[in-house]
């Protein structure tokens, strides 16, 4: 009929794109969706897209357009689409990629041979700092991103390995370590101690210049062997507490089973990565699951290789 083909021709004129974003709104079904922007405040019109499991959707608040069970039948035709025989659901960064200006999720372009990611934060602001009109192709981003945090993971198995190491040869239980800890602290005040009352001796004339100098190498000898001891058994108590540490061991768990080579899923990703910040220039910072004591270990780790 001449409404169809109007239909057709208005859906065609708007582009791939755009249909799909049609197809894949809640609103069709009646519901109402909100939440789907973090807003960064008053002052600041940029804003970021929430996940999805992080909207709030109200179902049958008005009239739809399309039933549920269509819509979700549309969302699975939509998944089996596929684009030089990748599909458009199924590759390693998905929903990791950000701009690191704008903090938008960057677009992926999969209607190309070499499939690239850009900032369009220039659709919304002109003025933007965003690496507007760079391409970031994903093959690229991929290996950056895979060799990096192979590395972590490689990092992280390594301290994993030398406080196991360091636990085993650790004699005596926590208790006994902290109340060693306690006698060389107390050791260590009472050389400060004698110290000073040394001084105070040579300069009352109550010894001479030759036994002040003897004691004070004999108590500086003393005091680096305490520092020493005291080193050893926070060294001991740092092993045993990291064998209690649960997310470091089953971070280690999981790296284990992390490919060496060969395929990576978005699965294993978003495992350890949140997001994976891309700045002009193909830089990117890569933002871990993991907490900041964690981080803080590995960076001492690599600090020191």
């Amino acid at each position: 009929s001449v409404d169809s083909i109007f239909v057709f021709s208005s859906v065609y004129s708007m582009g791939t794109i755009s249909v799909y974003d049609i197809l894949g709104r809640l609103d069709y079904t009646g519901a109402v969706v909100g939440q789907k922007k973090n807003w960064k405040g008053i002052d600041n019109p940029r804003t970021t897209d929430k996940d999805r499991p992080e909207w709030i959707i109200v179902p049958n608040c008005h009239e739809a357009l399309v039933s549920e069970d269509d819509y979700n039948k549309a969302q699975a035709v939509i998944k089996k689409v596929t684009h030089y025989g990748r599909s458009n659901q199924d590759y390693p960064l998905r929903s990791l990629i950000r701009c690191g200006v704008c903090g938008r999720a960057m677009a992926r372009n999969n209607r190309c041979r070499r499939i690239y990611y850009k900032c369009e934060n220039a659709r919304y602001d002109e003025a933007t700092l965003c690496p507007v009109g760079e391409k970031f192709y994903e093959d690229a981003l991929e290996t950056a991103v895979i060799n990096s945090l192979r590395q972590m993971l490689s990092l992280l198995e390594g301290q994993i390995q030398l406080m196991t190491k360091a636990a085993q040869k650790t004699k005596g239980t926590e208790a006994n370590l902290k109340q060693s800890l306690l006698q060389v602290e107390k050791s260590i005040k009472q050389n400060n101690l004698s110290r000073v009352a040394g001084y105070e001796q040579y300069s009352d004339g109550k010894i001479s210049r030759d036994e002040f100098l003897v004691l004070k190498k004999r108590l500086a000898d003393e005091l680096s062997a305490l520092n020493a001891e005291k080193a050893e058994i926070e060294k001991a108590l740092a092993a045993l507490e990291a064998e209690k540490d649960t997310e470091l061991m089953r971070l280690g768990q999981e790296a284990k089973l992390f490919p060496k080579s060969g395929d990576v899923t978005n699965q294993m990703l978003l495992y350890f990565i949140e997001r994976v910040d891309v700045y002009s220039g193909m830089r990117i910072e890569i933002r871990y699951r993991f907490s900041d004591e964690i981080m803080k270990l590995l960076s001492n780790s690599e600090n020191m290789q």
